[in-house]
């Protein structure tokens, strides 16, 4: 991505090692300074309910890939019941935010709350057994930091700044 540096700055703090590669040699000097998390996030009480929760909470879009992620668990409700809850902002004019809404509509086993405030987060991932974030592209997603900090396992997407967050395994 473009990188415009004024001279009069020493440098650029990043928020991920992703980053850190996508500016190097425009910059004299660099740092990695990772998002914080809010506290609060690491107090969250866990619930473990039947069937299994997937929450997956991110913007609707292609580079979020929810429809990729849809059709990928097409045939596991037949081994082992879960229930997807999707949230996020969704463009509903866009032909991604049609086809989505279109994919979740009429599923009794996905649900799609769109966007979600810190509170009603924190309540959904209380609730989660795990979180899933099937993106293209990522720098530092919040949304990983704070299921970690709740103590919610984390399967996402090997690409970018979510290399720096999750150790395989």
């Amino acid at each position: 991505f473009p990188v415009t540096i004024h001279p009069r700055y020493d440098g650029i703090v990043c928020l991920s090692r992703h980053a850190q590669r996508q500016v190097a040699g425009r910059a004299r000097r660099t740092w990695v300074v990772p998002n914080a998390v809010d506290p609060s996030f690491f107090r969250i009480p866990r619930a473990s309910l039947l069937p299994k929760r997937i929450l997956c909470a991110a913007t609707i879009s292609p580079l979020k890939n929810q429809l990729r992620l849809l059709a990928s668990l097409e045939t596991l409700p037949l081994k082992y019941p879960y229930e997807l809850r999707f949230f996020g902002g969704v463009d509903r004019k866009s032909s991604y935010g049609k086809n989505f809404l279109q994919a979740v509509t009429n599923k009794s086993n996905v649900f799609f709350g769109g966007m979600l405030d810190r509170a009603e987060l924190k309540i959904e991932l209380s609730k989660a057994s795990i979180l899933i974030l099937p993106s293209l592209e990522e720098n530092c997603p919040m949304i990983v930091l704070e299921a970690q900090a709740a103590g919610v396992p984390v399967i996402a997407s090997n690409v970018g700044g979510v290399k720096d967050l999750i150790e395989d395994g």
